[in-house]
């Protein structure tokens, strides 16, 4: 669905109000079937990276493994079925039907297994990035709507920058992220993306912020899934009051992505 359709191509990146983007984007199904238990707790989203284009997701965040035999994959704990060459393979098919859209794709080494990353992996890495209709230039958050249309923006971490990129956003060092896995229970994740938001209700602090929302259940007893579900549902409950805690909170994270959620999203950027 062409969700930017409508957005006037004179609007900057750091004007838009509202993205939506998947959390753990890749963490859709196990790599083997004899995980698909422990997996019930490391899955946070249950659509392909097509089908989260599709409900409206424009921003993905990818964890990066490199395995033994070569290929880059798209872990959560556990090895995923997703690979990169796939993730872009699909968002460049996407893009060709539908033009008028924009694609940010945040991208890291996953956590666990950041200090075997070796310099070459970088460059295996842009090649596969770059088989998508990835912008040429390197941009900034005054770029206008207009010269990236139908495009992916990659959006690197530091140490993933490679002069084989064809174009980045220097992003990272511009976004401010709230933390929400410390906390328990949903009324003291919403109250922490409350107090995130009108402490930093100053837009000229801040360019950009990111909302979560996710949370640990107690003693992780409740799977992600359902976390998510409630989560989701206070979200587009509160919309109204969001806007008016700060208009512009940017990127917004979310778990178990779906249509409801990112089409309320997207309201705010009207």
């Amino acid at each position: 669905m062409d969700w930017m359709k409508n957005l006037d191509d004179k609007i900057r990146i750091r004007d838009l109000n509202a993205i939506p983007k998947s959390h753990d984007s890749g963490a859709v199904r196990p790599r083997r079937c004899l995980l698909y238990f422990p997996w019930q707790w490391a899955q946070c989203q249950n659509k392909s990276i097509t089908k989260q284009l599709e409900v409206g997701i424009r921003a993905f965040d990818i964890r990066l493994r490199r395995l033994k035999n070569g290929k880059m994959n798209i872990p959560h704990g556990f090895e995923s079925k997703y690979y990169m060459w796939e993730v872009i393979r699909e968002i460049r098919d996407f893009l060709k039907k539908n033009p008028s859209e924009i694609v940010f794709l945040f991208f890291k080494r996953e956590w666990n297994t950041r200090e075997e990353w070796k310099y070459s992996y970088t460059r295996e890495l842009w090649k596969e990035i770059n088989m998508g209709p990835v912008i040429k230039q390197n941009i900034n958050l005054n770029e206008p709507l207009k010269n990236i249309r139908g495009k992916i923006i990659p959006i690197p971490e530091y140490y993933l920058y490679d002069s084989s990129c064809k174009g980045k956003l220097n992003c990272y060092e511009d976004i401010l992220v709230n933390n929400s896995w410390s906390l328990k229970t949903l009324c003291g994740v919403t109250n922490n993306i409350k107090n995130f938001l009108i402490e930093n209700n100053d837009d000229s602090k801040y360019k950009i912020l990111e909302i979560q929302l996710n949370y640990v259940a107690f003693c992780g007893i409740i799977p992600p899934r359902i976390a998510s579900f409630f989560t989701n549902i206070w979200f587009r409950n509160n919309i109204k009051t969001i806007k008016k805690w700060n208009n512009k909170p940017g990127f917004i994270g979310i778990d178990f992505a779906d249509k409801k959620t990112c089409k309320s999203i997207y309201e705010m950027n009207f």
